[in-house]
């Protein structure tokens, strides 16, 4: 099995970082008020599992807010 390089796990954290910054822009730019993983994956792209995963990181960072009510 190939190891990865440096640079390789650099670029990698780099993709993951603007992703999540994505994410973080598009939930606090909703002028329709909270926003759900499904209308985020869409929105940039992605797949729900990864939009959750990150919006989770940001949530439990105190970065996001999760609506009791909705859950978005």
């Amino acid at each position: 099995m190939p190891r990865t390089s440096a640079k390789d796990r650099d670029e990698r954290s780099v993709i993951a970082v603007e992703r999540a910054c994505d994410v973080l822009v598009a939930v606090c730019s909703s002028t329709s008020g909270p926003v759900g993983i499904k209308e985020i994956s869409e929105a940039m792209g992605l797949s729900a599992s990864t939009a959750h995963r990150l919006l989770v990181a940001m949530l439990k960072k105190g970065l996001v807010e999760q609506d009791s009510q909705t859950r978005k």
